[in-house]
């Protein structure tokens, strides 16, 4: 997806005959919404704002729920949280984009001729190095599955309750990122030969696996809580 472009604009791409955007773009922007909803509970969770509501309520001291809560937030680097999650959209973006581009040398790779043995064999060549390649932008998106899993349970017990569903909703989106990751790579592997790089992305799969059962495990902790 371009930053330039509107989501419809997009989406029209999406549902194309083109190549691309695909599956790995797909990924990547469930990322971006993923971090970028994580930023907006915490902008509603700021200290600042935290302690207006607690003044217009009545509400003082730390014995109370309230109280221990708002010195909980006091405690978090809610700016530190803004900040990294404005730089986990940013870079979610930036692999979708990526994803488009390296997809696309993939498809260009498997049109060069083959004709003789040569151009066959520099065609397979092209193909495997590309292939490779094209699972950078999902590796990637691995890493920000995980951030956006972590920001989420360092907010959990410091967020306002009516903010709960929202992380519970990046959990997923998270998750929903993470698991694309891996069918993206999964994908790739039938292509690449037997070897070491081969098992350093199976390292990554195992990764994968690893995001989606944290971002389950965060989103159904959060649905314990809100139906209470």
């Amino acid at each position: 997806m371009s930053r330039s472009e509107t989501i419809e604009q997009y989406l029209r791409r999406l549902g194309s005959n083109d190549p691309t955007p695909g599956a790995g773009a797909v990924g990547a922007i469930h990322a971006a919404q993923a971090a970028a909803l994580i930023g907006m509970v915490a902008h509603f969770s700021k200290p600042a704002e935290v302690s207006e509501q607690s003044a217009a309520n009545g509400q003082h001291g730390s014995g109370s729920a309230a109280g221990r809560a708002g010195s909980g937030r006091s405690e978090m680097d809610f700016e530190g949280i803004l900040s990294e999650a404005d730089e986990l959209t940013r870079t979610a973006l930036q692999a979708a984009e990526s994803d488009e581009e390296k997809f696309g040398r993939v498809v260009d790779c498997y049109k060069l001729p083959s004709g003789s043995d040569e151009e066959r064999a520099k065609r397979t060549a092209a193909i495997r190095e590309a292939l490779v390649e094209a699972t950078l932008p999902a590796r990637a998106q691995l890493d920000l599955a995980t951030a956006v899993v972590r920001l989420g349970e360092d907010l959990l017990d410091v967020c306002k309750a009516d903010l709960l569903s929202d992380i519970a909703v990046a959990a997923e989106a998270a998750r929903a990122a993470a698991a694309t990751a891996r069918i993206t790579v999964e994908a790739n592997l039938a292509s690449i030969p037997e070897d070491s790089l081969q098992e350093s992305l199976r390292e990554h799969t195992q990764k994968a696996d690893g995001v989606v059962r944290r971002a389950e495990e965060l989103s159904a902790l959060v649905r314990q809580r809100v139906l209470k």
